[in-house]
């Protein structure tokens, strides 16, 4: 049969069918739309987001002595704890040792005649608690003066160390609205612990 008959005779059967829609048209456009583009090359990573912020008082407080089987907190001095109400929290640590006894401070450009210094902290096996190691000469007594984080977030410890031995701890604070606030300490109280170390080292 040539192509011409063949045509002539199939073209009134498939002209019903051409003039009909599509029925997987609608199907076809919902599997378009649910499928995922893929990724452009210049497309970024979402930045991460900000960190928490942290809200109310913050607390300090101090360990000693320090345990000498964690090989993160052997051989330190103290062990200082940082805390958002009962949280533990890692946050920024500084501080400075300052000489109280007086017949040692005037031997200038020798160790003994030190009378302020730097402290150094280190993160241990524990969240929120950091070592403080030595950076001052082993013997006297040294005021050394502990502050976490800063602003209204700030909480002070004031420590007295005594011929290498911790003797007192105070952290300075108030109440306010039902909540212990901590706070700097100011230069009455600052003495008073000056004048406390000293009896502690004479044993009074």
């Amino acid at each position: 049969m040539r192509p011409v008959i063949l045509r002539s005779l199939l073209r009134p059967l498939l002209r019903p069918l051409l003039r009909r829609p599509l029925r997987f048209a609608p199907a076809l456009a919902l599997l378009t739309a649910a499928t995922p583009a893929p990724p452009s090359p210049h497309a970024t990573t979402p930045a991460p987001a900000a960190p928490t912020a942290w809200f109310g008082p913050p607390w300090i407080a101090i360990e000693y002595p320090a345990n000498p089987i964690d090989r993160t907190t052997r051989g330190a001095v103290l062990l200082v704890h940082t805390f958002h109400h009962e949280q533990a929290i890692a946050t920024r640590l500084e501080g400075v040792a300052e000489r109280v006894d007086p017949e040692r401070r005037a031997a200038a450009g020798s160790a003994a005649g030190v009378s302020r210094v730097a402290l150094r902290f280190e993160s241990t096996s524990r969240p929120g608690v950091y070592a403080l190691r030595r950076t001052w000469p082993a013997e006297g007594r040294w005021l050394l003066t502990i502050t976490m984080g800063g602003g209204e977030a700030a909480a002070t410890a004031v420590v007295g160390v005594a011929e290498g031995e911790v003797r007192l701890v105070r952290v300075p604070a108030e109440v306010r609205d039902g909540w212990t606030i901590p706070r700097a300490p100011t230069a009455a109280e600052l003495d008073a612990a000056r004048r406390a170390l000293s009896e502690a080292r004479s044993g009074a």
